[in-house]
């Protein structure tokens, strides 16, 4: 999350195993369904590349210093997404709800790996 906290889903218990994964290590709680599978979900007002990975020097906040471009950079995040429907309130939760659940269920839709 956006302070560095590890996400209350997360099932990795180290980042070697984190990294090593080909999908996010992310389970939902109790009560949460997922609709679809994990997808990488390039953002368009970012620089991308073809497989969805960002780059930087470090793992920084500020969107303004990622890129497509991996030379002599050895950070990289991507954002996956995945809808999820709450089945104990009937809720339905789908990427374009992000922002809007991210406020209330600690942000389930967005893992960066």
């Amino acid at each position: 999350d956006t302070t560095y906290q590890r996400h209350p889903w997360t099932t990795a218990t180290c980042r070697e195993e984190s990294s090593k994964s080909s999908l996010p290590p992310v389970e939902p709680q109790q009560g949460w369904t997922p609709l679809v599978e994990w997808t990488v979900s390039p953002d368009s007002a970012m620089d991308c590349d073809a497989e969805g990975w960002q780059y930087a020097i470090d793992f920084y906040r500020d969107d303004q210093f990622w890129g497509n471009d991996k030379t002599g950079l050895h950070c990289r995040r991507r954002l996956w997404s995945r809808s999820f429907e709450d089945t104990m309130g009937g809720l339905r939760v789908t990427p374009n709800d992000a922002l809007l659940v991210s406020r209330t269920v600690s942000d389930p839709l967005q893992a960066l790996v």
